[in-house]
């Protein structure tokens, strides 16, 4: 137990880590299966149910109505693997109409079921965070399909659909105001995936309707993301001291915008400072401000990048310094003072 919870909470505190993107082609698909109570987590040549060896660009995502399935939640993609996949799924929640779920088998090593609008996971609505340990990353790939990335199956969900419906992995609501769909890589480091990188699965009379999957293309049109200014220049800046200044993100249209602000790794990162929280939820035509602060720790022109999300420009960062480190003058007056009795 103290494995998992060491995991659990090395992998929330890092969420909040100021780090560059690194899985933005990663996507979270969805697989439709024939339902096997035996196995469902073991590859099928091993005598499992499992499609490790499915690649992504032949995810089935079109179900048929009455006809029992494992739907696969499975990240793929990414540069080194996964150890962690927070999401959400939505669905017709009433019983009997449209899609049920009626369970979820975990592949994973680990999963914190969160609850959300209408229940614990896997209700619609709610969410869950899903977990690989890193000395155990997940980072099989699917032979002959190696530039497909990693192919990391998160679990199954034993679903029937009543009458038509579609299955969607979606933002984990139950984690407000952030609901964020994060994957993270090997490394430990977070990404925030756009609408357009989650899959979904149809039920229809005969499988006439095709779901979406993310590798074919995109399954959701992805906000618009506004920022200004492109280019924040704080000038000349007296060593050690600081300047602060304003940049504006703006959800143009689409669906919900999610990004985090954080300064790239660069030679001179360390000078600029993100002020607010850096996380952001806009829905369409909401706006949200930013303070950066400047403090330069050496002279010379310095200059970074403010990565706004993936799907926000980034904004150039610039500043300078030519002169000494400042000293305070203190007056007689208050040199008396501290001096007095």
């Amino acid at each position: 137990m103290k494995r998992f919870a060491f995991l659990f909470v090395s992998a929330m505190f890092l969420a909040g880590r100021a780090e560059a993107f690194t899985q933005e082609e990663s996507k979270v698909a969805l697989h439709l299966s024939v339902h096997s109570a035996k196995f469902p987590c073991v590859p099928a040549e091993e005598g499992g149910g499992a499609p490790a060896d499915v690649p992504c660009s032949r995810f089935a995502t079109a179900g048929e109505v009455g006809v029992a399935y494992a739907a696969y939640l499975i990240a793929v993609g990414g540069e080194t693997g996964f150890t962690g996949l927070s999401c959400g799924l939505e669905y017709d929640g009433t019983d009997g109409r449209g899609v049920d779920v009626f369970g979820w088998t975990l592949c994973a090593d680990t999963n914190v079921r969160q609850p959300g609008p209408q229940g614990p996971w896997p209700a619609p609505g709610s969410g869950n965070l899903i977990l690989w340990f890193p000395s155990a990353c997940a980072t099989r790939t699917v032979p002959g399909f190696e530039g497909e990335g990693v192919h990391a199956i998160a679990g199954a969900l034993y679903v029937y659909a009543y009458g038509p419906d579609v299955l969607t992995a979606s933002f984990n609501r139950a984690t407000p105001p952030d609901p964020e769909i994060e994957v993270v890589d090997c490394s430990v480091i977070p990404s925030v995936l756009p609408p357009s990188a989650l899959g979904r699965v149809a039920f229809s009379q005969g499988a006439t309707e095709e779901g979406c999957n993310p590798c074919l293309g995109p399954c959701a049109p992805d906000p618009a993301c506004a920022v200004s200014p492109l280019r924040l220049d704080f000038g000349t800046v007296d060593l050690f001291r600081s300047k602060v200044l304003e940049v504006k993100v703006e959800n143009v249209s689409g669906d919900l915008l999610l990004g985090l602000v954080q300064v790239e790794t660069c030679a001179f990162g360390l000078f600029f400072t993100v002020l607010e929280p850096p996380r952001f939820t806009l829905e369409q035509g909401e706006k949200g401000v930013f303070r950066v602060r400047y403090l330069p720790q050496s002279n010379g022109q310095h200059a970074c990048v403010l990565d706004m999300g993936p799907l926000c420009a980034d904004i150039e960062l610039v500043g300078r310094t030519t002169g000494s480190v400042p000293v305070e003058r203190t007056s007689w007056g208050r040199l008396k003072a501290r001096s007095d009795p």
